[in-house]
């Protein structure tokens, strides 16, 4: 088989691929048309440490987990749902988050997936001001030098 029998082939069947190309470029059109956009709207709280040392980095390290499992609870998306006035039940408010943490960084990290971005980015923002005042409150007992601040980005 030389370079003339394909050249020859792709004359008489090209229209297939071409066909082919045709088809599969247009439904991709039609469904990415057909799905509804979502949002994401991300929050970011830093948490900074009163004096750079190991033990209250570490300690620090510890607790990031906790506070982003104090965050994901119903109670806390139900004060949300309240300070927003939404229309909401506290579950689907849930369902729409995702909260993690990172203790590379020192941040816990909001995610708000909606079809309402600036409503996602309301309530993202909203679970972070949450949590600062948790911390806020967690520090009042504490000497300025154990305290661990929060600061919403």
């Amino acid at each position: 088989m030389d370079l003339t029998y394909y050249a020859r082939l792709l004359l008489r069947r090209g229209w297939i691929i071409l066909l082919a190309v045709a088809i599969t470029a247009g439904a991709a059109f039609a469904l990415s048309k057909m799905q509804t956009p979502v949002y994401r709207a991300t929050q970011r709280v830093l948490m900074q440490p009163a004096r750079n040392d190991f033990g209250l980095t570490e300690t620090l390290r510890i607790l990031l987990r906790s506070w982003v499992v104090y965050l994901d609870t119903q109670q806390q998306a139900q004060a949300a749902i309240d300070r927003l006035s939404l229309d909401m039940t506290p579950g689907e408010l849930m369902r729409y988050t995702t909260i993690n943490s990172d203790p590379t960084q020192l941040t816990v990290q909001i995610d708000v997936d909606m079809q309402d971005g600036p409503l996602a980015s309301e309530i993202a923002y909203e679970l972070g001001v949450l949590l600062k005042e948790y911390l806020d409150h967690g520090n009042r007992d504490l000497d300025k030098q154990d305290r661990i601040e929060a600061i919403v980005l």
